[in-house]
């Protein structure tokens, strides 16, 4: 009876490591080009109702891919080199400008700026942002799109609550992706020079609480480095960064992988969280359906 209970096991345990193989290779459908011929893309987001807007980074403009035309046209020109771009719960569209700022998107299409220095220094060049159902903003401010010399001598992530903003972590060389739990309890940030990302425990008034290491995606490579993230509603980790897209559980570790052949660097639900994934590359928007 042990016998026949340990072959059991080991039945099982093999079963599930094929069942687990077989969920990594099915998470993915094939990726689609559904926008292409930009410089650099980053930063999309979903517009609820009209379809995907994205920036181009280079050219300092955020373009919209119109879902029910599949056409693309230009949303705000110029974006002061937007790279990440959320929305408010009033609807409001907030963009991570290169140009050191974070700003307010108006219906006319100019923008005010909400925060642009930190104790009177100018920030470096904010990078990504999210933003919670109370309208607190979480921003990343590493020095990639600095000209000059840097005033401040750290790259932080940042919380702008109640206009007034807070440094929350200093301890990244280069601050870029980060995201919030569906529940809003978890915060994730990654180093992309380091390729680590860090878990922030969040209270119910957005406060940070505790932080831990969460994963490492590697370092960088001619495939890029740690860059935009999300979560969907079970808490698996979404990244892009040197290894193509990859997805770690609530825990930290990885349970799926999609490669690419060029630099992917940033991605956002569609409609649905879980659902579809669209990804933004070096020059050409990709549209991803998941198969779980």
């Amino acid at each position: 009876m042990k016998l026949f209970n340990h072959l059991c096991f080991v039945l099982s345990a093999v079963t599930l490591l094929v069942s687990c193989k077989a969920e990594e290779k099915k998470i993915f459908g094939e990726p689609e080009v559904i926008a292409s011929g930009f410089q650099f893309t980053e930063g999309p987001h979903w517009l609820e109702g009209e379809g995907l807007i994205f920036s181009d980074i280079p050219a300092s403009k955020i373009y919209i891919w119109k879902a029910d035309q599949d056409t693309v046209e230009v949303w705000l020109d110029p974006s002061g080199r937007s790279n990440g771009i959320d929305e408010m719960p009033n609807g409001d569209i907030i963009i991570a400008q290169h140009s050191g700022k974070i700003s307010l998107v108006n219906s006319d299409k100019s923008t005010d700026v909400l925060v642009s220095t930190y104790k009177g220094k100018k920030l470096n060049s904010p990078n990504d942002l999210a933003i919670t159902s109370a309208g607190v903003v979480y921003f990343t401010d590493p020095t990639y799109g600095v000209t000059g010399e840097p005033e401040l001598d750290f790259s932080g992530v940042y919380q702008l609550k109640n206009d007034s903003l807070h440094l929350i972590y200093d301890e990244f060389n280069l601050p870029n992706g980060i995201a919030l739990s569906v529940d809003e309890r978890l915060l994730f940030a990654g180093d992309s020079e380091t390729g680590d990302i860090i878990k922030f425990n969040l209270d119910e008034e957005g406060e940070v609480v505790s932080k831990a290491f969460f994963a490492n995606i590697g370092k960088p490579t001619q495939l890029g480095a740690a860059d935009g993230m999300l979560l969907d509603t079970d808490k698996r980790l979404y990244t892009t960064g040197p290894n193509g897209l990859m997805v770690f559980d609530e825990s930290g570790t990885q349970i799926a992988q999609l490669k690419f052949d060029e630099q992917i660097t940033n991605l956002s639900w569609g409609k649905t969280i879980g659902e579809t994934l669209y990804i933004t590359a070096s020059d050409k928007v990709y549209r991803v359906e998941l198969q779980n």
